[in-house]
């Protein structure tokens, strides 16, 4: 299969037509991909220790 280009447009025009609509994407779309790893990184992390828990633990270690 071959894909034609229109006539009079340059390899070069549909190249930098290519890599500033890829970075534009990128552009674009960051935010939601930096809001959603946040959210599962989030979600994959163990709950912090309350201070009532870690002291719990420290006696039971010394006994």
């Amino acid at each position: 299969m071959y894909i034609r280009r229109p006539r009079g447009v340059s390899f070069v025009e549909i190249a930098l037509v290519t890599v500033l609509g890829f970075f534009g994407g990128i552009y674009i779309w960051k935010p939601l991909i930096l809001e959603y790893r946040n959210k599962h990184k989030k979600e994959l992390e163990p709950p912090e220790e309350t201070e009532s828990i870690a002291k719990c633990r420290d006696t039971r270690r010394l006994a």
